[in-house]
């Protein structure tokens, strides 16, 4: 038996969660548990101050999207005041993970799994660095 947790899964177990595990105190400058676990998941999350900014272009701009393909071919744009070092991508669904072509413009083949595929582009400067971009993409 396939047994696969699903994107939005995750979610919700995290969102359950983490209530038992934030003892933190709440304030608008602290943040969450949850907010930090799904920090690099690129819902809505802000980047680490001075980290360099990253956008996956292709296949689409938005959040989600579709295909009958097995492979991906990602693309984007990554930019930083002292240089990007690397861009990596990696799918939560299959496991997989890799080193993008490029740094400040860069295209990745991501393989993908039928059904939802969770894939993060990571982008690390010089100095260290990092910010996340994510795509969630259905493979019907």
């Amino acid at each position: 038996m396939n047994r696969r947790i699903t994107h939005s899964a995750i979610l919700v177990l995290l969102a359950l969660l983490a209530p038992a595990c934030d003892n933190r105190e709440s304030d608008q400058t602290q943040g969450s548990l949850f907010g930090d676990l799904v920090s690099g998941w690129g819902f809505g999350s802000k980047p680490a101050a001075g980290a360099p900014p990253l956008q996956i272009t292709r296949p689409t701009s938005a959040a989600e999207t579709s295909t009958t393909a097995e492979l991906v071919e990602l693309a984007g744009w990554a930019a930083d005041d002292v240089g990007v070092a690397i861009v990596t991508w990696s799918n939560a669904t299959t496991g997989m993970s890799g080193i993008a072509e490029g740094t400040t413009s860069w295209t990745a083949t991501v393989p993908l799994d039928p059904g939802e595929n969770l894939v993060e582009v990571s982008v690390t400067d010089v100095q260290g660095r990092t910010a996340t971009d994510a795509i969630l993409i259905a493979r019907r």
